[in-house]
Parts: structure tokens; C-alpha cells; sequence
């Protein structure tokens, strides 16, 4: 996932969870919809470290060495 992607991931997440917010009738409701957002955002991110490790991971052993 590129910079751009990532970043485009994040704002879709943001509205989704702004719309949501906006129909939610009650503050728990709300609470719920700001931890799924959270969560969304913690899976994106371990997901493009993972993903930038590998790549990393990838260079080393095309060049001889594995860290």
C-alpha cells in the first residue's frame, strides 16, 4: 500500500465514521462507532508496517543478507 493509498484508506475510514456519528442516536452509540474508528486505524497502520518489514526484509535477502 503506497503513501497515497494509505492516506486515502484513512480519510474513507474518517467520513464513514463522521456519517456514522452523525446518525448515531446516543453517546454510546458514538463511543462505539470512535473505538471501531480507532481499531480501523490500529489495523491499517500494523498492516502497512507488516507490509514495509516484509519489503525491507525482501531487499536484505536480494542483496545477501537477512537482518
Amino acid at each position: 500500500m503506497t503513501d497515497i493509498e494509505y492516506a486515502k484508506a484513512i480519510q474513507t475510514k474518517a467520513m464513514v465514521a463522521n456519517l456514522e456519528m452523525n446518525a448515531a442516536l446516543t453517546t454510546e452509540q458514538q463511543a462505539q462507532i470512535g473505538q471501531d474508528f480507532i481499531a480501523d486505524i490500529a489495523e491499517l497502520s500494523n498492516r502497512e508496517s507488516k507490509q514495509k518489514t516484509l519489503t525491507s526484509m525482501k531487499v536484505d535477502v536480494r542483496m545477501g543478507g537477512l537482518c
